[in-house]
């Protein structure tokens, strides 16, 4: 979730029936109701009551548990918020810009002024006091100048977080923190949101003032992002072929991928769906096993399958890239029921791979398929820190 979100945390309002259910406010002053599952669903916050008619709490939204329900659902959310942000961000640069041309308009005053005194044969005494003011205008003229600048790198970083996916928007609020404190100073985290109501709507937008910027983290947040489930291994002893032991993680999703034209013809299913895991072997040998499955029955003569020496690149949020060799090739196999194909690669991850994809995040992969490479972004970022972490947990 954005981590623009000013936040004090969740905290808790009222019990509902027991530990069944729980009336909270959420970050944004909202109230909420989660349930024991951790699901949670928006208290209608029209209705001033707690209980209906039928002695049942009123509500207006489902906040979904599937995974990707509510993946998409957060990732609408977010967004919503980014817009809001961009605007404030284009809002607060037009504030540094005005105050930037006034600053500017008064320099040049006070030079015309000096140019005017000296021409009129003023006093030595006058004319050291205008080339002191005429300092200090310059003087502010430039901390404004810097200033708009920095204001414009964030109402333009902010934009461009509007189209991005909500985990790298996360990721890209680092960038957006680091800027703001050289604007506003260090944040602080204890003191709650500010918001403003727009005139015209209003609408609750967060405001960026100095000292009321705060990061709220949503991987912290176990009513969105419950913890982790410990790891389990697909399999854990001696590898029957090679004599050696082995550890397998499970198959997870890695990525998915979906053109919008075809979403309509798809009903609901992915276009490419990745799945991946990791494999070691005793003597240092470690591996990433790759499942494709692409809805259409036509996928082996449009991807060509993967071949043996074939590259699987992967690039990383540092902006460093890893490249993996494919070795072995597989042309496909074909479902009847379901009408799709997959096709399986197995790629060799050498010490110095292992070592940059334990400490980076996944951005992107390019894989090249026999009919040419694709590009996929990934949303899964810690899927290689994952894996390695379960291979190696005692």
């Amino acid at each position: 979730m954005n981590r623009l979100l000013l936040a004090v945390g969740f905290l808790i309002c009222l019990p509902l029936f027991g530990q069944a259910q729980e009336i909270r406010t959420n970050e944004k002053g909202e109230k909420i109701i989660v349930y024991s599952d951790g699901s949670w669903r928006y208290f209608n916050s029209n209705d001033n009551t707690l209980f209906g008619s039928d002695g049942q709490v009123h509500e207006q939204e489902l906040i979904p548990t599937d995974p990707k329900e509510r993946e998409a659902y957060l990732e609408e959310k977010e967004r919503e918020k980014a817009v809001l942000l961009a605007n404030q961000a284009a809002i607060e640069l037009s504030r540094f810009e005005d105050k930037y041309n006034q600053l500017r308009k008064a320099r040049l005053s006070i030079e015309e002024e000096l140019a005017e005194m000296k021409k009129l044969g003023g006093s030595k005494q006058s004319i050291d006091d205008l080339k002191g003011d005429l300092d200090q205008a310059k003087e502010k003229e430039e901390t404004a100048r810097e200033e708009m600048e920095i204001a414009g790198d964030l109402a333009e970083l902010a934009e461009e977080m509007i189209e991005m996916k909500r985990k790298k928007r996360a990721k890209s609020m680092d960038d957006f923190e680091e800027q703001y404190t050289l604007l506003h100073g260090a944040p602080t985290v204890n003191e709650p949101v500010e918001t403003e109501v727009t005139e015209t709507t209003g609408e609750q937008v967060y405001s960026l003032n100095p000292g009321r910027f705060a990061k709220y983290d949503p991987d912290l947040d176990v009513s969105i992002n419950p913890p982790k489930p410990k790891c389990r291994l697909q399999f854990d002893g001696v590898d029957e072929f090679s004599g050696k032991q082995r550890r397998d993680t499970e198959m997870e999703l890695f990525f998915t991928y979906t053109r919008d034209e075809l979403r309509p013809y798809l009903k609901g299913k992915e276009y490419v769906v990745c799945e991946g895991q990791l494999t070691t072997l005793s003597g240092g040998l470690l591996f990433l096993s790759l499942e494709f499955t692409i809805a259409s029955k036509t996928a082996q003569q449009s991807f060509g399958g993967l071949q043996k020496g074939s590259l699987l690149t992967i690039k990383l949020m540092s902006g460093e890239s890893v490249r993996l060799v494919n070795s072995k090739t597989d042309f496909g196999s074909f479902n009847a029921v379901d009408e799709t194909f997959t096709f399986r690669g197995q790629f060799m991850i050498d010490p110095s791979q292992e070592k940059m994809l334990n400490n980076g995040e996944v951005d992107k992969v390019r894989v090249n398929w026999g009919a040419g490479y694709e590009d996929y972004e990934v949303f899964r970022l810690d899927f290689f820190r994952d894996h390695l972490r379960c291979l190696y947990e005692d």
